[in-house]
């Protein structure tokens, strides 16, 4: 060590001069290195600390400090700290550096001078480093260091990486890239003996210092598996594995198989294969019991066959994955996802995200397969294409129990076959999704949606959209294939095309149990055979829809709605509207295609064509059974055969209409009407009225019979402005508060 003052320092401009030598003296460097000139990108102008490194020489760092108001208390060049004793405040400190040269494996380090104000940094060019001579000091028969935190052992090739066995509990740092490829010959073929294999784990710390370990391999049909096995109560940092090739059975990772007990693992990643059985991960196999992950990474090649992830296999109890990512492929059968298998037991992913194709059987997800007890994902994404059969998912394949997801979407493609979402697969008891959305299409059979597969069980979703192509069977919608049992949707929508067969939906394919959709809204064509909507295919049993719409085209045979296709059930439709064109067959309506037992239809509209054969209206095809509509309107044209009416195409059995209207041409061929096709069996039609233009049927409904009424009803040929005013019948007696008169057209909904 040397430290002296070399006189003052005329130059004051923010440049630096460079040089780095080995230790063979001045004129060795003057004949074989490079002199390389720097700019300081730092500055203390207050304390006008002008320059930094002045330079290396000979091993010695010479560093310019004018006004001695600044003190180097610490020297760093690449990955190594220097040994200093002191600080120095002189002019010009003289620091010998020459055992940092020695140990440098990079020809460009980085010179750090830590000072009590700031870091000054520097990358500096050697034309030579210095060859690198791993040795082992006994008894421990390490690099260096005591196994102290503040003085870890040092290790610098795989023998002594392997050695960590015999001090679990003691701490060790990497001071160079090592190379493990003669693993493959060691222990008869098995490689590398994980680090804390079963009892005792690994108890202590291991620094990677930013460097590598390569082509390790791992062959151990046993558990724990990793280069770690066992980490419990450890800290495992910036380190990367490259080129691995591990396999075991049982919690096999490639950095840690199984990592419990408030350890962690941070700034480190792995890349090539990871083999197993059980809770296998590219990084992790099991992050157990309040254990945390940041800033790492994997992108090798994972294949396992129950709770398989990218990075994690199985993250489980108060364990959290932070700012973490998977790029590889991923394959399993059970719990398989492209971050993480199994996420459970109020454990958090947080600002993470997978882009590998990700490929499975039963619960499959583009970042976590499952999700569940309590556990929240915030903040992430997922890229890469999804395969699987069930609860197949973008994100999450399923969601469970009281658990979360927020801020988070996917773009990749799904395929399935039952319960597949876009987002997620299935969204059950208690779980919620929120600001969250996914684009890429989805493929499936049965309960197909764009966000959401299947949402079950008080469960909601709020501020949420899908924009891709949606293709299934029945239960399919292009935000939810099928929404039941106390589940609620919110402020959210969806603009992807919709292709099924049965219970189709531009937002929800099967909409049912006392489940709400609220303030939203589908845009995307729709297309299917039997109970067909532009929002919902089917909406039943005490569920409800309000202040929404929608506008594509929609396209069916049977139950076939602007809005809803098939309306059962004590369930109700208010302050909504279509405005999409409807084609069908039977039961077809500008609205509702099929409105059934006690449904209600309440200040809403429709104002697009509809387009069917029998029970075809500009509002609602058939209203049926103590089914009720008032205060509502249809403004398009229709066209039928059979029971075709502007508003109601057939209203029957103790149903009502009141205070409604319709505008559109009507045009059919049996039982036709501007207001209503046919109505019948004590229904009764009242305040109601139809604009009675030459070109539409004269009368206010094609048939009225089985004690049905009709009361301050009717339509006035050609004298549209009539209607305009709220002072003549039937318009005196509608509110106000629900219809707006201005005098110059047609009332409109408040």
């Amino acid at each position: 060590m040397n430290k002296k003052g070399i006189g003052p320092v005329v130059a004051s401009a923010l440049l630096l001069l460079v040089a780095v030598v080995a230790v063979v003296g001045f004129q060795s460097w003057f004949n074989t290195y490079s002199l390389t000139t720097f700019t300081n990108v730092e500055q203390n102008s207050a304390s006008n600390f002008n320059t930094g490194i002045e330079n290396l020489i000979s091993g010695v760092l010479y560093i310019k400090n004018p006004n001695k108001n600044l003190s180097v208390n610490k020297v760093k060049i690449g990955n190594i700290d220097c040994e200093i004793n002191g600080s120095y405040i002189d002019e010009i400190v003289e620091i010998d550096v020459s055992t940092c040269l020695e140990n440098q494996n990079t020809k460009t380090p980085e010179v750090n001078i830590y000072t009590n104000s700031k870091i000054y940094s520097k990358k500096v060019f050697i034309d030579s480093v210095n060859s690198f001579v791993c040795t082992s000091k006994p008894p421990e028969n390490f690099y260096d260091g005591n196994g102290t935190i503040n003085n870890p052992y040092q290790i610098c090739d795989c023998i002594q990486l392997q050695a960590i066995n015999n001090y679990l509990d003691t701490h060790f740092k990497l001071i160079k890239d090592i190379d493990c490829t003669d693993t493959i010959n060691w222990n008869m073929g098995s490689g590398f003996v994980p680090l804390g294999n079963g009892e005792p784990s690994f108890q202590g710390s291991f620094n990677g210092n930013n460097f590598s370990i390569n082509n390790l391999f791992i062959y151990l049909l046993g558990s724990p598996v990793g280069l770690f096995g066992s980490a419990e109560f450890a800290n495992i940092s910036n380190l990367g594995l490259t080129n691995i090739n591990i396999t075991g059975t049982t919690n096999v990772g490639g950095l840690v198989g199984y990592n419990v007990n408030n350890s962690n693992i941070d700034n480190s990643y792995s890349s090539g294969s990871v083999n197993g059985t059980f809770y296998v991960g590219g990084l992790v196999g099991r992050n157990d019991i309040y254990s945390n992950i940041n800033n790492s990474y994997s992108s090798g090649m994972i294949n396992g066959i129950y709770s398989v992830g990218g990075l994690v296999g199985y993250n489980r109890y108060n364990s959290v994955i932070d700012n973490s990512y998977s790029s590889g492929l991923v394959n399993g059968t059970d719990f398989v996802g492209g971050l993480v298998g199994t996420n459970n037991v109020y454990s958090n992913i947080n600002n993470s995200y997978s882009s590998g194709i990700v490929n499975g059987t039963n619960r499959v997800g583009g970042l976590v397969a499952y999700n569940g007890h309590n556990s929240i994902i915030n903040n992430s994404y997922s890229s890469g294409m999804i395969n699987g059969t069930y609860y197949v998912g973008g994100l999450v394949g399923y969601n469970y129990h009281y658990s979360n997801i927020d801020n988070s979407y996917s773009s990749g493609i799904v395929n399935g076959i039952n319960d597949v979402g876009g987002l997620v697969g299935y969204n059950y008891y208690h779980s919620n999704i929120d600001n969250s959305y996914s684009s890429g299409s989805v493929n499936g059979t049965d309960n197909v949606g764009g966000l959401v597969g299947h949402n079950k069980d008080y469960s909601n979703i709020d501020n949420s959209y899908s924009s891709g192509m949606i293709n299934g069977l029945t239960e399919v919608g292009g935000l939810v294939g099928y929404n039941r049992y106390h589940s609620n949707i919110d402020n959210s929508y969806s603009s992807g095309s919709v292709n099924g067969t049965d219970s189709v939906g531009g937002l929800v394919g099967d909409n049912e149990d006392y489940s709400n959709i609220n303030n939203s809204y589908s845009s995307g064509l729709v297309n299917g055979t039997n109970d067909v909507g532009g929002l919902v295919g089917y909406n039943g049993h005490y569920s409800n829809i309000d202040n929404s719409y929608s506008s594509g085209m929609i396209n069916g045979r049977s139950s076939v709605g602007g809005l809803v296709g098939y309306n059962y059930d004590y369930s109700n439709i208010d302050n909504s509207y279509s405005s999409g064109s409807v084609n069908g067959t039977t039961d077809v309506g500008g609205l509702v295609g099929y409105n059934y037992y006690h449904s209600n239809i309440d200040n809403s509209y429709s104002s697009g064509s509809v387009n069917g054969t029998m029970d075809v209206g500009g509002l609602v095809g058939y209203n049926y059974y103590h089914s009720n509509i008032d205060n509502s309107y249809s403004i398009g044209s229709v066209n039928g055969t059979d029971n075709v009416g502007g508003l109601v195409g057939r209203n029957d059995v103790y149903s009502n209409i009141n205070n409604s209207y319709s505008i559109g041409s009507v045009n059919g061929t049996i039982e036709v009407g501007g207001l209503v096709g046919r109505n019948s069996d004590y229904s009764v039609i009242d305040n109601s009225y139809y604009n009675n233009k030459t070109s539409n049927p004269d009368v206010l409904f094609g048939s009225n019979f089985g004690s049905s009424i009709v009361t301050f009803s009717f339509g006035i040929l050609d004298n549209e402005s009539y209607f305009y005013f709220n002072t003549n019948l039937p318009l005196s007696n509608w509110n106000t508060d629900i219809w707006n008169f201005t005098g110059i057209n047609f009332p409109t909904l408040k």
